[in-house]
């Protein structure tokens, strides 16, 4: 008798190895062809996903870019629109507005982010000859 709950203690040390053994399969990362492919423009990190969220932020801060969304769980940051000089233009100065949006993940053993900056040129004339016909087309009667 004592053979056999010798033999039974071995089957469910096996059975419990074994399905310790399919979870940890089942819940791995598939790597199959090594990491996932990334944008050609992704910047790599050796960072934590955390480390590297916090950098971006700071030196985005540092910058003089003022944030609009900084959302670590999905990994977004935007920033507010920011004036910068640029050459003389027919019309006026000619300025420029950039725009970042930066997308933020985990890489395999790093982290990563691709940056879409948005520049929207703009003509301070122009833009307060639009602003003086809408304030004098809201006054009409």
């Amino acid at each position: 008798m004592t053979g056999s709950r010798g033999d039974r203690s071995g089957v469910r040390l096996a059975v419990v190895v074994a399905v310790m053994i399919l979870l940890a399969t089942a819940c791995a990362p598939r790597y199959a062809n090594g990491p996932p492919k990334l944008p050609d423009d992704a910047i790599r990190f050796q960072l934590s996903y955390s480390k590297a969220f916090d950098r971006i932020v700071q030196t985005l801060e540092e910058g003089g870019y003022d944030l609009v969304v900084a959302d670590r769980e999905n990994g977004i940051i935007e920033t507010r629109p920011r004036v910068l000089k640029g050459d003389a233009a027919p019309g006026g100065p000619f300025d420029y507005r950039t725009f970042l949006s930066i997308r933020v993940g985990a890489g395999w053993r790093d982290a990563w982010a691709v940056v879409h900056l948005l520049l929207v040129p703009g003509y301070p004339k122009e833009q307060e000859r639009v602003l003086q016909q809408l304030q004098e087309g809201l006054s009409r009667p």
